[in-house]
């Protein structure tokens, strides 16, 4: 894999639960202690309620990792961490370690107290500050929107049925259901939500009829910009030396 498809494969990963609702809702911790009762048994709110712990808990570790190598000028990484739980715990005492003891060999090898990073981003559901931890392996981070001026109902569908609506969309707050057949938008006959929002503009409104237990309800329905972003990296080059110790230790060029 190169350094491009590297980035590409990490950016990925922050794409999926920074445009997933539920990562505003749900803590990696928690996410990783539901996940038999919630990950492995999703239903049509899942998007909205809940995050998952395998995508988020790889980009908290990857930033877990740049925050390491740079608090500790490219010395140090996540490795050292786990080398040195494998030593004073499993070597040592033939057991496992807790979730404090992590804390700890974190702190210890980054030199630094991680209390509020562990409650705000494992703990917590505070949004990352993907710039400053990217800024420690000489890489820049910005978020962009992919749909910038596109008409956004928040709706997906099988068949002209809701399957799922997007907590925050025009659909969710109007009182759209899953389970609801749309039959009509703006009184013509309702064939899918592309050709229904062609030639709509954000902040419009949309008169959508649904068919719920046999009843048919009338619904209008404001039209929002959707929101789905991107994030972008891009090597920095800097020609000083520490950036570059600090990009090749994170990179695994060194």
């Amino acid at each position: 894999m190169d350094e491009n498809k590297m980035l590409s494969q990490i950016g990925y990963g922050i794409n999926s639960i920074e445009n997933t609702y539920g990562n505003k809702v749900q803590s990696v911790a928690e996410a990783s202690w539901d996940a038999w009762i919630k990950y492995y048994r999703p239903n049509e709110n899942s998007n909205n309620a809940t995050v998952s712990y395998y995508t988020k808990g790889g980009v908290i570790a990857n930033v877990l990792n740049m925050l390491i190598i740079g608090e500790s000028n490219g010395e140090k990484s996540l490795d050292d961490v786990l080398r040195l739980l494998y030593a004073e715990t499993y070597l040592a005492k033939n057991s496992g370690f807790t979730d404090e003891e992590f804390k700890k060999a974190c702190e210890k090898v980054s030199g630094k107290d991680l209390s509020k990073f562990f409650e705000n981003c494992i703990y917590g559901t505070e949004m990352i500050d993907y710039a400053k931890f990217f800024e420690n392996v000489d890489i820049e981070a910005n978020f962009i929107q992919t749909q910038k001026d596109k008409p956004w109902l928040g709706l997906t569908m099988r068949n002209n049925i809701v399957t799922k609506t997007e907590r925050g969309s025009g659909a969710y707050l109007s009182g759209i259901y899953v389970d609801d057949e749309i039959v009509r938008i703006d009184q013509k006959v309702f064939i899918n939500l592309e050709e229904a929002l062609k030639n709509k503009k954000v902040d419009e409104k949309v008169k959508i009829e649904v068919l719920r237990d046999g009843n048919l309800l009338e619904y209008e329905i404001p039209i929002f910009e959707n929101p789905t972003k991107a994030i972008k990296l891009s090597l920095k080059n800097s020609k000083n030396e520490s950036a570059l110790k600090k990009y090749k230790k994170w990179m695994h060029l060194d």
